[in-house]
């Protein structure tokens, strides 16, 4: 499906369990054809030396440059 997920555990409390720290992410495959990817304006393909982060969370998807 090409659907990779992520998921980091913060330290165990102290009674042993997990603690309350953590992050959870799913995570999908880049592109290979621009009608099937996400197209940036500056940046795409590492042009210009930008790297291109597109993430989503509950209020829709978001792009950032880098």
């Amino acid at each position: 499906d090409g659907v990779g997920h992520i998921g980091l555990t913060g330290p165990a409390g102290t009674n042993g369990k997990d603690g309350s720290n953590g992050i959870d992410m799913s995570v999908k495959n880049g592109y290979d054809d621009a009608a099937k990817g996400v197209k940036g304006e500056k940046g795409v393909d590492g042009i210009d030396g930008i790297t291109r982060i597109v993430y989503t969370d509950k209020t829709g998807e978001h792009q950032v440059a880098t």
